[in-house]
C-alpha cells in the first residue's frame, strides 16, 4: 500500500507545488508552472514507499497523477488518496503474455535444455529467432547507432512472462534471466588474475547481447521501444561441455531459492552481483558487488562489522577471512570515499566473489531451516570457535532446566 515515509515531511514540497498551479474555468483542473512543479514533484518521489508491483520509472507517473487528480487543496492526506486511485488504475490493468527477446553468450551448438520456473519460461534457438518476430529489426531503425552486432555464434533466448505492461514484462524477465545467468557465472567463472593494461573485460563468461525486444505472443512488438546494454563487449561465447550437470545444477539452485524463507533477498543479491560482475570496470564492479554482499548480510543499514563477523563465521579459517574481509573493507572505502582506482581492482573482485560466492551456497543450502534472514543472522553473529560454542550451549542448557516447569520451585539445580 502507498504510504508517506515516517521521516517524510511532505507538506514542505506540497505548499510549493500548491503556490504554483491554477485552477481552470471549469472548475476541476488545474494548470501548473512548469519550472516550480519540475524542481519539486521528483523530492516526493523518495518520501514515498510504493508497492513492490511499482516499477522506479513508475514513479513519476504516480507522483504526477497524485498531484494533479486532487480537487482542492493540496495535503499529504489528498495526494495520497488521489495517487492511490491512480494505483488502482494501474493494477486493473489485465494481465498478459509477454516475450523477452535478447541474446546470451553460451555457444549456440551447446545449448542447454529449455526450462522453466518461478511462472516464466526460457527457450534457446541456435539459429535466428522464430519468423513471427522479424519485425524486432525495423525497432532498431529509431537509433541504430545504439545497435552493436553480437557474435552470430551467441544462442537467441525468449523469455516469456505474465504482466500488465510490456516494462514490467522486461523488468520482471531480464530479472529472471539475470537470476540463471547469476548461478552460472558463480558456477563457471574463472579464478582470475590481476589485469594491468589492456582493454578492460567483465569478469562474467555467460553474458547478454546488445539489444533486448519486448513482443507479444503472435510476434509483434509490445512496445515502440528497446532496451541495450550501454557497457555491452563481445565475448567469446561459453561452451557447455557437460550439458546434463549444467542443467542439473541451476536446477538445483533454483529449487533450494524456491524453498528458502527469505527467497526475495537471495534473488535480489544474486541480480545486484551478476550486474556488478557485467561491468567491465573492475573498480565499478567490486563496488557493486559488495553491495550484492551487504544485501545478503545486513538487514536494513550496511553494518560493516557485521559483514566481517558473518562471512568470517563461514570459513574454515575465520582469522584470515576477518582479516581479508577487513582488507577488502578498506578498499572498498577508499574506492567510495576517496575516488583511489587501483590497477588490482581485478584481483581485489576475484576475492570477494569467492566470498560472496560461499555466502551464496550458504543461504541456500540453510534458508529453509531457519524461520527468517534475521535468525540466520543470529546463528551467523555466534562466535566461530568451537569451545565457546560448546560452554554457551551449556549455559542455554542449564537455562532451559532452570525455566522447565516442574511440581516444586525449589532445588532446580542438585549441588555437587
Amino acid at each position: 500500500m502507498l504510504k508517506w515515509k515516517s521521516s517524510a515531511k511532505p507538506e514542505i514540497i506540497l505548499e510549493r507545488i500548491q503556490a504554483c498551479r491554477t485552477l481552470q474555468s471549469d472548475g476541476i483542473h488545474y494548470s501548473f508552472e512548469s519550472w516550480p512543479l519540475d524542481q519539486n514533484a521528483p523530492i516526493l518521489e523518495t518520501m514515498l514507499d510504493f508497492p513492490e508491483e511499482i516499477l522506479r520509472d513508475d514513479w513519476p507517473s504516480i507522483v504526477w497523477k497524485g498531484i494533479s487528480g486532487v480537487v482542492g487543496d493540496l495535503t499529504k492526506d489528498s495526494f495520497i488518496q488521489s495517487a492511490k486511485k491512480a494505483i488502482s488504475v494501474y493494477g486493473a490493468k489485465p494481465n498478459t503474455r509477454y516475450d523477452l527477446l535478447t541474446t546470451i553468450s553460451i555457444r549456440k551448438d551447446t545449448l542447454p535444455k529449455n526450462f522453466s520456473y518461478d511462472g516464466c519460461s526460457v527457450k534457446f534457438y541456435r539459429e535466428d529467432f522464430p519468423k513471427k518476430y522479424q519485425s524486432r529489426s525495423n525497432l532498431f531503425n529509431i537509433t541504430p547507432e545504439l545497435v552493436v552486432e553480437v557474435p552470430y555464434n551467441y544462442a537467441r533466448v525468449v523469455v516469456q512472462v505474465v504482466d500488465k505492461t510490456a516494462e514490467k514484462a522486461f523488468e520482471q524477465a531480464s530479472r529472471k534471466l539475470d537470476v540463471v545467468r547469476s548461478i552460472w557465472n558463480l558456477l563457471y567463472n574463472h579464478i582470475g588474475s590481476t589485469q594491468i593494461g589492456g582493454k578492460l573485460r567483465p569478469i562474467n563468461r555467460i553474458r547478454l547481447g546488445s539489444t533486448h525486444t519486448v513482443h507479444m505472443p503472435a510476434g509483434e512488438p509490445a512496445s515502440e521501444q528497446y532496451w541495450y546494454e550501454p557497457n555491452f563487449s563481445p565475448t567469446d561465447p561459453f561452451i557447455v561441455e557437460n550439458q546434463d550437470r549444467f542443467q542439473s545444477e541451476v536446477k538445483n539452485w533454483l529449487k533450494f531459492l524456491a524453498k528458502s524463507t527469505y527467497s526475495d533477498r537471495i534473488t535480489r543479491a544474486l541480480v545486484l552481483s551478476v550486474r556488478a560482475l557485467d561491468e567491465p570496470d573492475p573498480n565499478t564492479s567490486f563496488i557493486r558487488l559488495w553491495t550484492a554482499l551487504e544485501h545478503l548480510t545486513s538487514s536494513e543499514q550496511a553494518d560493516h562489522q557485521a559483514i566481517i563477523r558473518r562471512c568470517s563465521f563461514l570459513s574454515p579459517d575465520p582469522e584470515r577471512a576477518a582479516l581479508l574481509l577487513n582488507h577488502l573493507r578498506h578498499y572498498r572505502n577508499s574506492s567510495v570515499h576517496n575516488g583511489n582506482q587501483s590497477t588490482y581492482a581485478k584481483r581485489e573482485t576475484y576475492l570477494l566473489l569467492n566470498i560472496f560466492r560461499d555466502l551464496v551456497q550458504f543461504h541456500l543450502g540453510t534458508g529453509s531451516l531457519f524461520g527468517s534472514f534475521a535468525e540466520t543472522n543470529e546463528m551467523l553473529d555466534l562466535s566461530p570457535n568451537i569451545d565457546v560454542l560448546r560452554k554457551k550451549l551449556i549455559l542455554i542448557q542449564r537455562g532451559i532446566k532452570y525455566r522447565t516447569p516442574r511440581l516444586s520451585v525449589t532445588n532446580r539445580f542438585t549441588a555437587p
